[in-house]
């Protein structure tokens, strides 16, 4: 019996949230059976203690000629295998077959499965196909080349349609599947009916990602309204800064003005009195004369009238005097 399959991505999207959020379910934890490895031999789900399981096969360079067949054998109490393709590239030289029964005397056919007798092509079949027995008959036909073989997985569970027990799910098919394969991200009910406590999850993770993100939204807008405030705005702002400009300048070019004038001032040449201690200066008419050098004494010139007013004789000698005293003091 088939299936309509939606996405597998929105399955394995599912089946992770359950295995990252959900303590101890044990999801996508599938295990993978190489079927190479069981050609001419039964897999027993009872001895390995599992309920689901992934047949991978890949005769690409292998060399294989045979035919190879694969038996799976489920429980008792879960008598029906689901399955359903994840893959496949397989040539139309070889192909694969799939029926009920554990051998070729007791084999159907899976209702809905699309080989007769082999299914081949690049195109995984969309379904979820259902056994009516115990045993699935997986059988591989190979191509005389290698290299055109290919490759294909499936992945399958086992079922019961009774009453559910209390370590089973119930779908909403009907069919009851171990708790273990609930939410197991591989739809073993068939119908994506597992994991209906996600819709209440799945609101609290919307809920929970909508707060995530509320605060995220708050921390950006506190962090630009810190970088708005202290960034200058507005016409008190400029006047602020202008008004400490005008305040510091002045400061400042007085400073530079200092630095400048140590700068260029020339150092003063020492005092007579620096380099002739014992030397004494008196002031006598607003002059400054050192008489304590050995400098010869030059009288004050006599006044205008007085000079003037002396024969002409005298005037010569007056002028001499009043022209070496002035080049003294310029001196």
């Amino acid at each position: 019996m088939g299936y309509a399959m939606a996405k597998p991505l929105h399955i394995w999207l599912i089946g992770l949230y359950c295995k990252l959020f959900i303590p101890g379910s044990d999801v996508l934890a599938i295990k993978t059976y190489q079927m190479k490895q069981y050609c001419g031999e039964e897999l027993d789900l009872t001895l390995s203690n599992s309920y689901s399981g992934r047949v991978v096969f890949n005769s690409l360079y292998s060399g294989q000629t045979e035919d190879c067949i694969m038996v799976i054998k489920t429980w008792r109490r879960f008598p029906y295998i689901a399955f359903h393709f994840e893959e496949m590239s397989v040539g139309c030289n070889s192909g694969i077959s799939i029926t009920d029964g554990v051998d070729t005397e007791q084999e159907q056919r899976i209702e809905g499965f699309p080989g007769d007798p082999f299914l081949c092509g690049n195109i995984a079949p969309k379904g979820l196909y259902t056994s009516k027995t115990r045993y699935l008959r997986l059988r591989f036909k190979p191509d005389p080349f290698p290299a055109q073989n290919g490759r294909f997985s499936l992945v399958f569970n086992s079922y019961n349609n009774g009453s559910c027990e209390t370590d089973e799910y119930e779908c909403q098919n009907g069919h009851c599947i171990h708790e273990d394969l609930n939410c197991s991200g591989y739809n073993p009910c068939g119908d994506y009916s597992d994991c209906k406590f996600l819709l209440t999850s799945i609101g609290l993770i919307g809920l929970v990602v909508g707060v995530v993100a509320a605060a995220g939204l708050l921390i950006g807008i506190c962090t630009c309204i810190c970088c708005w405030k202290r960034k200058p705005r507005g016409h008190s702002s400029r006047s602020h800064s202008a008004s400490a400009h005008f305040v510091r300048a002045p400061c400042e070019i007085l400073q530079s003005d200092v630095e400048a004038y140590n700068r260029d001032v020339i150092e003063i040449p020492p005092g007579m009195t620096q380099i002739y201690p014992s030397a004494q200066p008196i002031q006598e008419g607003g002059i400054n004369f050192n008489y304590n050098l050995n400098y010869q004494t030059i009288p004050a010139p006599p006044s205008y009238d007085s000079v003037m007013s002396q024969p002409s004789v005298y005037r010569p000698i007056a002028q001499d005097i009043y022209h070496a005293n002035h080049y003294n003091v310029r001196s």
